[in-house]
Formats: structure tokens, sequence, C-alpha cells
């Protein structure tokens, strides 16, 4: 990242602001709007790290310490309040109807509980995404669910939107420290009978269908034990930018 920039983006409640002068991220640390763990690029995006990290910092150490009482800056966005309970009450409805739908499977009703379900869910992938802004895979979250409704690359894709997204998170976690991490095997597993039962499905024959369901039913139960983790380890990402911001 340059010294001499003059244009810095930088992340603020899993969402990308700027671009903004130097002058601006020192005025907006005295305002304690950001901190020394904010992540900022010069680059639009393409390369993060930490605001400490960067000549910013040392111009707002010898600009001084002292925080003003000015009022925050309206173009920025403070966390949201309502996210931990917009997050939950996803993943409440995820499971409530997933375990509505699965005994009505027998007489495939089932399947209109398990659509709701999935709606919830894909809450869940798309938050799990914008946790990690700058994840490695680089898609964007609203792409990352389209994909999993493409027939096909739907077989492949689960494992990139939960498995390989789950190992970012830990990474993220990993580097903030923080003691929680999405357990990856029951993702894993999540994923390969997501993956099997999409396939089946392509096979026009009573066998593979009825197969396809046994496996559907599966995957239904552990996606509440995997959705679950990494559920949490959104809630955990959230929790570490919020104390950094107080």
């Amino acid at each position: 990242m340059e010294s001499n920039a003059t244009n810095w983006w930088y992340l603020l409640n899993h969402q990308q602001y700027g671009p903004v002068s130097a002058d601006a991220i020192v005025s907006l640390l005295r305002h304690r709007l950001l901190n020394a763990q904010t992540m900022v690029s010069s680059d639009n995006g393409k390369n993060w790290q930490m605001l400490r990290n960067t000549p910013l910092w040392e111009n707002f150490n010898v600009t001084g310490h002292e925080m003003v009482s000015l009022p925050p800056d309206p173009g920025v966005k403070p966390l949201d309040a309502d996210f931990e309970k917009r997050i939950n009450g996803y993943y409440f409805h995820y499971w409530l109807w997933t375990i509505i739908g699965l005994p009505l499977l027998l007489v495939l009703v089932g399947l209109i509980p398990l659509i709701v379900a999935t709606i919830f869910g894909c809450f869940i992938v798309y938050y799990a995404w914008k946790s990690v802004p700058n994840h490695s895979i680089g898609v964007a979250p609203i792409l990352a669910v389209i994909l999993l409704f493409i027939p096909v690359v739907d077989c492949f894709w689960y494992f990139w939107a939960y498995y390989f997204m789950s190992r970012e998170m830990n990474q993220a976690l990993a580097q903030k420290d923080d003691s929680y991490r999405i357990d990856e095997s029951i993702v894993f597993i999540f994923c390969v009978l997501e993956c099997i039962a999409s396939i089946l499905i392509y096979i026009p024959l009573i066998p593979t269908l009825i197969i396809g369901l046994v496996v559907l039913i599966a995957s239904s139960i552990v996606g509440i034990f995997a959705l679950r983790s990494i559920k949490d380890g959104i809630l955990a990402l959230y929790q570490y930018e919020k104390q950094t911001l107080m």
C-alpha cells in the first residue's frame, strides 16, 4: 500500500466506504468512528490492511490522540444495533421451516417449507460472505447466493459458498484472536450431501429419486447444525468489530 496515496477506502459494519482523503481518515479517527484495527485500502479494495500499519496512523499520532466531541459524519453508518437479532432470526426460521418440511416430504408438500427454509439460509450465506470483505475467493455476496441456484454449477459451488468461506471466516477469527471457530467438518459433510442430492435430482429414475430424497433429508438435518455454526461465526466477527468501535 503506497504511503503517498491520496484516496482511501475503509470498512465499517461490513460495508466499504470511499474514496476519502487522508485527512478525512484522520478526522474519522479523532471522532472515534474508526480505530487502529479498521481495515483500509488505497487501491479501491484490492488490498486491505489494518489502519495502524499505514502512514495514516502515523499522521494521527503526529496530530495527537485528543478526541473531539463533534457529531458523527452523517455519511458514516454506525454498527447496526439489530444485526445480531436479525441474523439469529434468519437462523431460527431456517431450522423451524426445515423441521416442519422434513416429515411432510412423504407427501411432497414438505418441499414448500423447505423452500422457505432455503430462502432464510441464503440470508445466512449472504452475511457470511459479507463478514469477510477481503476474502480471497473474489465473488460478491449476492453472486455467491445466486450461484447456488444455477443447475450443475450448484453441485460444486456448495463447497465454495459454505466450506471454503467457513475456512476464510475461521482465518479472520484467528487473526482477531477470537476463540470461536466454525465447525468445518460438519460444514463439509453438509456440502457433500447437498452435492449428492443435487446430482441425483438430474437422474430421472425412480430409484435415484428415492435415494436423492433420503440424502436431501440427511443434508437438511446436517444443515441445521452447519448453518448454526456459520451463524455463530458471523456473530463472533460482528462482536469483534462492535468491541473495536466502542
